[in-house]
């Protein structure tokens, strides 16, 4: 019998082994915590987990994975110590469960453009490795949820750089169907992921239009991962999740991906992008600097919310500079702008520092407080240890905004060069202001 027809006979014959599975799973998601269900490693404990995710039981699968979610912090304060070994990270060890299930996906897609709609229907084959698959990114997108930055630029090369396998076992009940070796050439794991869940999404979504509040709470609401009936639009609804919790987690992956796209698929991820996920990911990273309890002496920060613009001013005395930074429409995939108004630097040293701060954003994932923090401390550093000018008393001129940078070769004082050159000029004397010897 195929596994479908088995499945359905188990579950007629053992009623009660059904309802137990299915309440151990809802018991693993609600209670249980790591390390309470693990007897050895945590890696043994996620190749058991990866293994499970393939039944074709969705109890077990979904029990499979809410103990892969509970186990993430295991594995990620694992990582945190290998990889400064240089030790293969944990999810590496998801490499052979995600090429084969990787693997089905392109066969059950191969006749379907980039955006095509593809309907799984429940209790196949298919439906159990795509759900697997769905499954395993967002355990995998949990992970890059949890880790520090060092850490998920690492988990991000791996999702970008498969390992060096490069063939794997054909699947015995897709034997028939892959019998070339080049349908066997692993493709990047994000070229593959962003097809499936777009293949996968409801038609209204791709080519709707008008978002409406259903079609948005596919992308903003997480779908319910417990026992029930699993039908093609639960399925739908996953794929819609998971893709916005890519765009949330591997922003800068995903920006790359989608700028070497061709054009007819350019325009329909930005289309779902800016339509959907756009808006509660410009209100997330605004509602995170508002809710942010951190204070500094120097620096305010202001939220203009429906300019989705971030406002901050540095002040030194009674001089000021403010940094400007602006989300995209369609953020995260269009580059964020940031701008500099009034300042106290040199023109080379802000454009530095707005460079420095582009590249932290559109490169490396940060988050836009993160931004904020690098920026202040940049300015701290600037101004850290920094005498004020004897002549006026102050780290900053009224006018040229400069530090001061005329030292006196016997005293070593610093002056501001304005200020020094009105003390010329009035005394009448090229003498130094502190110890009154020649200039």
């Amino acid at each position: 019998l195929p596994r479908s027809a088995k499945r359905r006979r188990w579950r007629c014959e053992q009623p009660s082994m059904v309802l137990m599975v299915e309440a151990l799973s809802s018991s693993v998601a609600r209670f249980v915590k790591y390390p309470h269900f693990v007897d050895g490693s945590p890696l043994a404990c996620l190749s058991t987990c990866c293994r499970l995710l393939q039944s074709s039981e969705s109890s077990v699968q979904l029990a499979a994975y809410h103990t892969l979610v509970k186990l993430i912090p295991a594995l990620v304060e694992l990582d945190m110590k290998e990889s400064e070994n240089n030790v293969a990270l944990s999810c590496q060890h998801v490499d052979k469960t995600l090429i084969f299930t990787q693997t089905i996906i392109e066969t059950i897609l191969s006749g379907l453009s980039f955006g095509d709609t593809c309907i799984v229907e429940p209790f196949t084959d298919s439906y159990t490795y795509v759900r697997c698959y769905l499954l395993l990114w967002s355990a995998l997108l949990e992970m890059c949820t949890q880790a520090c930055s060092q850490l998920r630029a690492l988990y991000t090369t791996w999702l970008k750089v498969p390992s060096d396998q490069k063939y794997l076992e054909k699947p015995k009940m897709y034997a028939d169907v892959i019998c070339t070796e080049t349908n066997w050439e692993i493709e990047e794991y994000l070229t593959v992921f962003m097809k499936t869940v777009f293949c996968l999404m409801p038609e209204v979504v791709l080519h709707g239009g008008v978002a409406t509040q259903r079609t948005t709470q596919y992308f903003s609401k997480p779908p319910q991962l417990d026992k029930g009936v699993w039908g093609s639009d639960r399925l739908a609804q996953l794929s819609c999740w998971v893709f916005a919790c890519g765009l949330r987690r591997l922003p800068a992956a995903i920006r790359q991906w989608w700028n070497e796209a061709d054009h007819k698929v350019y325009t329909l991820v930005e289309h779902v992008t800016s339509t959907y996920v756009s808006p509660d990911l410009c209100a997330e990273e605004m509602r995170a600097i508002q809710l942010q309890e951190k204070k500094f002496d120097n620096m305010t920060v202001h939220v203009m919310g429906t300019a989705k613009e971030v406002y901050a001013v540095y002040t030194v005395e009674e001089s000021r500079m403010e940094l400007v930074i602006e989300l995209a429409h369609n953020h995260p995939l269009g580059l964020v702008k940031v701008k500099s108004g009034q300042r106290m630097v040199s023109t080379t040293q802000t454009r530095q520092w707005l460079l420095q701060i582009t590249i932290f954003l559109t490169h490396q994932n940060g988050s836009i407080w993160d931004a904020l923090e690098l920026w202040k401390n940049n300015l701290d550093k600037r101004f850290e240890g920094v005498e004020e000018c004897y002549i006026c008393f102050a780290i900053l001129h009224s006018v040229s905004h400069q530090l001061p940078k005329q030292s006196c070769p016997t005293c070593r004082k610093k002056f501001h060069s304005h200020c020094l050159y009105k003390w010329f000029t009035t005394s009448n004397k090229s003498t130094c202001p502190i110890c009154r010897n020649l200039f």
